[in-house]
């Protein structure tokens, strides 16, 4: 499998294409921009089937709508963070004072669910960044998508309305850390990293204590 990250919208989001040589189907994760995302797509000549959502803020879903109208992609997301897809104040694109084209997920996941595209997405439940923030765990490729919980050396925020600290490093150290073996991390922001690398150095994680 092909796995393709482009740096877009203002925040500078990951967002990740995947597909598989057999056809021109891919799947989109967090798409944070519609124009580059497209661009790179048809230079490929890939159609997007699936858009796969870590969490519901702004930089990560500000793409969601175009790519629907082109491609009436199937949108995955928790449903904890579904209301965040057409609510600027959830979405936080008030804050910037963007406009989100408002969208609705197709299908709402819960911890445990897998995405079958082709290939098989398990999500995992990492709660904390936002209140339905998951991880896709790719297990083919020994790969984890984590959103905004877990970056290089880094976490996701906890400062937000309706983040949570204790749950952020809660949903890092029981269900990505606890995983078994490693694993090729691919984060809402910066590089990618993995799993034994993060368990082994990262100071927010070793330095937390909980409030």
């Amino acid at each position: 499998m092909h796995i393709h990250g482009i740096q877009c919208g203002p925040l500078d989001v990951n967002s990740y294409i995947l597909w598989n040589e057999e056809n021109t189907d891919c799947v989109v994760i967090d798409p944070a921009e519609t124009d580059p995302i497209l661009a790179f797509m048809k230079a490929k000549n890939l159609k997007c089937t699936d858009i796969l959502l870590t969490h519901g803020h702004f930089d990560h879903i500000a793409g969601v709508a175009g790519l629907k109208e082109i491609f009436d992609a199937c949108i995955h997301m928790h449903k904890n963070d579904a209301h965040m897809l057409y609510d600027s104040n959830a979405n936080l694109s008030f804050l910037l004072g963007l406009q989100v084209q408002p969208v609705q997920a197709d299908v709402l996941l819960v911890d445990g669910d897998e995405v079958n595209t082709g290939s098989t997405f398990k999500v995992i439940y990492t709660p904390g960044h936002t209140p339905g923030s998951i991880c896709y765990l790719l297990n083919n490729e020994k790969a984890i998508f984590t959103g905004d919980t877990l970056f290089r050396l880094g976490v996701g925020r906890a400062d937000f309305p309706n983040s949570n600290a204790d749950d952020l490093y809660a949903s890092i150290k029981v269900k990505l850390f606890g995983l078994p073996g490693d694993y090729t991390l691919y984060p809402g922001h910066m590089r990618t990293t993995t799993l034994d690398f993060e368990r082994s150095h990262n100071p927010f994680v070793r330095s937390y204590r909980g409030k």
